[in-house]
C-alpha cells in the first residue's frame, strides 16, 4: 500500500462552517486548504443539495477569503464575509441562494483591521 506524501496533505482541504439551509434541503459551508500557499488564505464557499444527490458545487471563486456563510431566514439569500475588494479586511457579501455575483454590503473606508482566524 503506497504511503501519502507530505504534497497530497499540503494540497487538502477541510469543509468548516457548515450551515444547514432552513428548510433543510441544501448545505453551504466553507472549505478551507489545510496549508498556505500564499500570503493571504483563499477558501471557497460550498453548495450541496441533500435531496439530488449530486455532488456539491464550488459556490464562489475561492480566489479570496470567503466566510462564515448564514441563510437568510427564508433561504433564499446567502449572507457571508470576504476579503475580495481588499485582502485583509472582511467585508459582508449577499448572495442569491441559485448563485450570481455577490454584492457588498459594507464598505470600509478607514484603515482596515486584520482578519481574525477561528481555527
Amino acid at each position: 500500500m503506497a504511503g501519502i506524501s507530505a504534497e497530497q496533505i499540503a494540497d487538502l482541504a477541510i469543509p468548516c462552517e457548515v450551515q444547514i439551509a432552513p428548510d433543510g434541503r441544501r448545505v453551504i459551508y466553507r472549505l478551507r486548504p489545510l496549508s498556505k500557499k500564499d500570503e493571504h488564505m483563499s477558501s471557497a464557499l460550498w453548495l450541496a443539495d441533500l435531496d439530488s444527490g449530486q455532488a456539491p458545487r464550488q459556490f464562489t471563486a475561492g480566489e479570496a477569503e470567503d466566510r462564515e456563510p448564514q441563510w437568510s431566514p427564508d433561504g433564499r439569500q446567502i449572507a457571508f464575509l470576504s476579503d475580495r475588494a481588499q485582502r485583509g479586511t472582511a467585508q459582508l457579501y449577499l448572495i442569491d441562494a441559485t448563485g450570481g455575483e455577490a454584492r457588498a454590503l459594507t464598505s470600509r473606508e478607514h484603515k482596515p483591521e486584520p482578519i481574525r482566524r477561528h481555527w
